[in-house]
C-alpha cells in the first residue's frame, strides 16, 4: 500500500507487469521489485519531480478501444492537457466513449487520465477525490484550471 495525498493507494500486478492501481488491496501481494519502483516513482511524482513511466511494464487490461485510448494517454506530456474532443477525434471515436474509457483506466496517475479535460473545464475524473483529486494532479504538473 501506497499512502499518497489522495489517500491510499494498492500495486496489483500480474506477470512482472502493472494491472491496476487502486484504493482496494490486491487478493494477492504485488511483486516486491516492483513494487518497490511504483513507490519510488509515486514519491517523486508527488514531490514534483514527475518523469516518464516508460520503464515501468504497464499492462492494463481492456477492450482494445480502452487499451487504443491508454495507450494516447501516455503521449500526453506532464504539464499538458487534451480535450476529449481532440483525442476523440485523433481515434475516430466520441467524446462520450473516449469519457468512458478513461473512467475504466486501471492505473490511474501512471496512465495519466488526469490530463484530458472538457472543452469548458476539467470534466469529470474517477480517480480519488473525484475531480478535486484531478484538479490536486493538474496543479502538482504545473496546470492550472479554473
Amino acid at each position: 500500500m501506497f499512502v499518497t495525498p489522495l489517500g491510499e493507494m494498492w500495486l496489483h500486478t500480474r506477470d512482472h507487469a502493472i494491472v491496476a492501481l487502486s484504493p482496494h488491496a490486491p487478493v494477492e501481494p504485488p511483486e516486491e521489485g516492483l513494487r518497490v519502483r511504483v513507490e519510488e516513482w509515486l514519491a517523486d511524482y508527488f514531490a514534483g519531480h514527475i518523469r516518464s513511466v516508460a520503464g515501468l511494464p504497464l499492462a492494463p487490461v481492456g477492450t482494445p478501444f480502452r487499451l487504443r485510448v491508454w495507450e494516447r494517454l501516455q503521449a500526453i506530456p506532464p504539464g499538458r492537457v487534451e480535450s476529449y474532443g481532440s483525442l476523440a477525434r485523433v481515434l475516430g471515436s466520441s467524446p462520450r466513449a473516449v469519457g468512458m474509457a478513461l473512467a475504466a483506466n486501471p492505473i490511474p496517475i501512471l496512465i495519466p487520465c488526469h490530463r484530458v479535460v472538457a472543452a469548458d473545464g476539467p470534466g469529470g475524473y474517477s480517480g480519488a477525490r473525484g475531480v478535486e483529486g484531478k484538479r490536486f494532479l493538474l496543479r502538482l504538473e504545473g496546470v492550472v484550471m479554473s
